[in-house]
């Protein structure tokens, strides 16, 4: 059987579509938003993309998509490791036995170079968006350096002050499948106290895992808070392009809207009155 997949990043973008490819550029610079989820990594990322001189970041080394330019662009290549895997979840009839989740640490660097020479704009910008736990297994475990693309390397980080309301925000993504305000809702989510705790405690540690990488290489990235981002988005995104260098280029105008509501609200009054509680 043939293996397909439509895989898209959290902006509905499909990653491996033939008509996002660019003509052949020399690499100058890579740029990489890290990011956590619900912290407005979809918008930031689609804003960069319309000025045209910022790559085009997208979630290149998330799982879905990884098996996605593994079946259509052959890169990366499923390790031995992983095809064993593969055969033993097709045998016991899991669902996502197509779903290749281990790659070979060479191929991951090859793929990681095959992106730039098909995602990189005409001034010669390469950029991805990544949250930890992706980089940490896409990046860090698979033994790349940082000089895999042989081109200096500038760091955004996307961080959320309110770490309940980003917690909440997941939870009701997760059970609606809802990850941005133009994808429709596929259910009613359903308040669970255990489950944003456990979440609150996943983020801290997504937030203390970058605080150490970028201490262990020396970095201090620029940052850029989700509250600014969702409140002023032209003006949040104009001053990082000015940082950037870019201080002419213009996005679009945001497409989307901040998701939280009166029942996110809700939620969040709930939870704090019961932990302040105990």
């Amino acid at each position: 059987m043939t293996r397909r997949y439509q895989a898209t990043d959290g902006g509905g973008y499909r990653v491996t579509r033939l008509d996002a490819d660019l003509p052949p550029t020399p690499l100058e610079r890579v740029v990489i938003v890290a990011g956590m989820a619900r912290t407005g990594s979809s918008l930031l990322s689609s804003q960069l993309a319309s000025t045209g001189c910022v790559g085009m970041p997208r979630e290149y080394l998330n799982p879905i998509i990884t098996a996605s330019t593994s079946v259509e662009w052959g890169l990366p290549r499923e390790s031995l490791r992983g095809h064993v895997g593969h055969i033993r979840r097709r045998l016991r009839g899991d669902d996502n036995w197509q779903k290749p989740v281990r790659f070979t640490d060479r191929s991951f660097g090859e793929y990681l170079r095959l992106l730039a020479n098909r995602r990189t704009t005409p001034n010669g910008v390469f950029s991805m968006k990544t949250f930890w736990d992706q980089w940490e297994k896409g990046f860090v475990n698979t033994g790349q350096k940082l000089d895999v693309w042989n081109a200096p390397i500038t760091w955004v980080r996307l961080t959320r002050t309110d770490i309940v309301a980003q917690a909440i925000s997941y939870s009701r993504a997760m059970q609606t499948g809802q990850w941005s305000s133009n994808a429709e809702s596929k259910g009613r989510p359903v308040y669970n106290e255990t489950r944003i705790a456990n979440l609150i405690e996943y983020f801290e540690h997504q937030n203390t895992s970058w605080d150490r990488y970028f201490q262990a290489i020396g970095v201090e990235p620029y940052v850029v808070h989700y509250e600014s981002l969702a409140e002023s988005t032209t003006e949040t995104v104009s001053g990082l392009l000015g940082w950037l260098g870019f201080p002419d280029a213009r996005p679009a105008p945001p497409s989307s809207r901040r998701q939280s509501g009166t029942e996110s609200a809700e939620w969040q009054q709930r939870f704090l009155k019961s932990h302040h509680a105990q």
